[in-house]
């Protein structure tokens, strides 16, 4: 069923680059580059598990796949990013200022996707309010002041705002169509929370030397930081000067990646933890009505956790 419902998903998302011009151009470009389309797996199997109505289900999958690409090509601009998933990005085959107009269209769209199911206004202030986070996160990650006032509250606050937000769009929004009431919506938005910033410290792993070349946020490079002494400190902020400034070597990046070996592992316990704290919370706070959605809940907190796993062994065994 998910996989017949996720073909209408992509024809959903199709529906949005059939718009004329270079931005429908950019567009389509940029959405050929495809993706795990995990959120929208998870809006449909959390409608699902709810008896949500199957054409509800992918019109809130469509939205959330919606918003989480007009986050991947704004994001992309704003970095500067010259590839998306091994070819090059929008922005850099199209310029940022068309890459970002891109973003701004895949946001109205979703939000047209919303507007024609029950019980929109709610579902538009969830999506309105989740996107807000977002926004608002991105915007800290070009602070000039990110690193020199950076601790692991702040770290935490900064992925719940992206990361989070986008796991919390999909299972609050099945839930908001199913009519749960708001006590259960909220139980279900901390785990969607918790689980996202999982996700976003789990991909942190992986990511670590492309994000230590960039000077973007990671919670590797934030404990890195936190822990070190007053000494230590400052030349951590110089590197991640000079990295944000694009004067940072790719050997330096993996030298100081392989240096972080502890760190690592660190940010990947901490993330097993969150994922194992959110599926037993949620357990014992939900309802009979809500349990369904338990077990997806707890299926994709295991899939992330067995992808960490994965991870934690391979960087002991290296």
């Amino acid at each position: 069923m998910v996989t017949s419902d996720l073909a209408e998903v992509a024809s959903g998302l199709g529906d949005a680059a059939r718009i004329g011009g270079l931005l429908g151009e950019a567009t389509r470009y940029h959405l050929a580059c495809g993706g795990t389309a995990w959120r929208a797996q998870l809006a449909i199997e959390c409608g699902h598990a709810l008896g949500v109505r199957r054409v509800d289900g992918i019109l809130l999958a469509v939205a959330c796949e919606l918003v989480h690409q007009a986050s991947v090509v704004q994001d992309d601009a704003q970095e500067k990013a010259a590839l998306r998933r091994g070819q090059e990005s929008a922005a850099a085959k199209f310029g940022a200022a068309t890459a970002v107009c891109v973003g701004d269209h895949l946001l109205v769209s979703a939000f047209a996707q919303l507007a024609s199911l029950p019980g929109s206004p709610d579902l538009i202030r969830l999506f309105g309010h989740g996107i807000g986070q977002m926004a608002a996160a991105q915007a800290e990650e070009f602070n000039p002041a990110l690193w020199s006032t950076m601790t692991q509250l702040r770290y935490e606050a900064l992925i719940g705002g992206k990361s989070g937000a986008m796991v919390v769009l999909p299972v609050a929004g099945a839930a908001l169509l199913a009519g749960l009431p708001a006590v259960e919506v909220a139980h279900l938005t901390a785990a969607a929370q918790a689980l996202g910033i999982a996700y976003q410290a789990g991909d942190d792993v992986q990511d670590l030397v492309a994000d230590l070349i960039s000077g973007s946020l990671n919670g590797v490079v934030v404990r890195g930081l936190v822990g070190a002494g007053e000494t230590g400190r400052a030349r951590w902020l110089d590197l991640l000067a000079r990295a944000r400034l694009g004067k940072l070597p790719a050997k330096e990046a993996l030298a100081v990646a392989e240096a972080l070996k502890t760190e690592r592992a660190l940010t990947l316990d901490w993330s097993l933890a969150l994922l194992s704290n959110a599926a037993a919370g949620l357990s014992a706070q939900a309802s009979r009505r809500c349990s369904p959605l338990v077990s997806v809940i707890d299926q994709a907190a295991d899939m992330l956790a067995s992808r960490m796993a994965r991870d934690r062994k391979s960087l002991y065994a290296a």
